[in-house]
């Protein structure tokens, strides 16, 4: 939008003006991140933006690269199976701020968290605290619009994207763009929030997928427990009290903590009617899996097929009602076994509220 040839390595691959790569792992080994510079700066690439990964950082998968700007945005438990604990885990992120000398970037809700490691070293901060650099107010969740403050100055914006975690990501994503464009960011700044309404919600994540005069229909790949919380919270404020939310999410087997599901269950107990099934069992039994999301959340329902699961909740829905869809996203398949069995969400979705 800003008129540079830009590029994105991360979860969803490599995305490029010239070229595009599926995802690998979140942040490439350090031979395929060589290869994906090489090509990118070979076809004038002005501007790189890359995800490391916990595992990417503790990997050494980014070491010898220089960034102009780094920001972190959260440091919740997760991949206990790898990093054993929590505290493992935040020590590898925020030594990836602190081995960088570069502009540093913490959402409000970290700052203190960030003391600790950064200790007295200037950050620019994000969020909902009226003494950060970049923040929010008058969130209007049904419209999606809020006004988004900075340096004494007050910015109402439509946005294209839902959700208090996305609007977070692109404070962040606001900041860290404008540290590298140049270093004068009083003018930068009010330019690129002004690109905010332009913005289109990345596949998948918090994404509009199907709309008819009765229901709305959203998916979403949260599968960490605060995410998960976050995201369901975000859609029962968005309705009226009369109206119901409904959602569709399953337990992933594998390496994923075991205990993402009962916390996964507890959060769902704020939805007035749940449906949980299959997410990527892998070699485990689904069954099981979902028995323990079951135990902490009562009032759920069982069905053990997604695309089921999924047109049950609408064919329940009434009008004004929210369909939500978790856990997968714009994955376009469930692993069983070792063998990927096509699905897809948003097509079932939209397919069933076709009817």
């Amino acid at each position: 939008l800003f008129g540079l040839k830009s590029a994105y390595i991360g979860t969803i691959g490599l995305q490029s003006h010239d070229f595009s790569s599926p995802r690998n792992l979140t942040t490439p080994n350090p031979t395929l991140m060589a290869r994906y510079l090489n090509q990118l700066t070979r076809q004038g690439t002005e501007f790189i933006s890359l995800e490391a990964s916990g595992h990417g950082i503790d990997q050494s998968r980014v070491d010898g690269l220089a960034f102009q700007a780094v920001s972190i945005t959260h440091t919740g438990p997760a991949h206990m199976n790898y990093f054993q604990s929590a505290k493992h885990l935040e020590r590898t992120k925020w030594s990836f701020l602190q081995s960088n000398a570069c502009a540093r970037i913490v959402p409000d809700f970290l700052l203190s968290q960030g003391q600790t490691y950064l200790g007295k070293e200037k950050v620019l901060t994000y969020g909902q605290n009226p003494k950060s650099t970049l923040y929010f107010t008058s969130y209007d969740v049904p419209a999606s619009r809020a006004v988004i403050h900075y340096n004494g100055q007050a910015f109402p914006t439509n946005l294209n994207i839902y959700g208090t975690t996305q609007l977070y990501n692109a404070l962040n994503a606001i900041l860290l763009f404008s540290c590298c464009l140049g270093e004068d960011l009083d003018s930068i700044i009010p330019k690129v929030i002004a690109l905010l309404p332009q913005l289109q919600p990345v596949s998948g994540r918090m994404e509009k997928v199907a709309c008819n005069n009765n229901i709305t229909a959203f998916v979403d790949y949260a599968n960490t427990p605060e995410a998960f919380s976050d995201t369901i919270k975000f859609f029962k404020s968005a309705l009226p009290p009369e109206k119901k939310l409904h959602i569709v999410f399953g337990g992933s087997g594998g390496q994923q903590d075991p205990a993402y599901r009962p916390a996964m269950g507890k959060s769902a107990c704020m939805a007035d009617c749940v449906y949980v099934t299959e997410d990527n069992p892998y070699d485990d039994d689904p069954d099981k899996l979902a028995q323990e999301i079951l135990a902490a959340c009562p009032h759920g329902v069982y069905i053990k097929k997604r695309k089921n699961a999924l047109q049950e909740a609408v064919k329940n829905a009434q009008k004004g009602d929210i369909v939500l869809a978790l856990t997968k996203g714009d994955e376009q398949y469930i692993r069983i076994k070792g063998t990927d069995h096509p699905h897809s969400d948003k097509d079932i979705l939209q397919e069933a509220m076709k009817g």
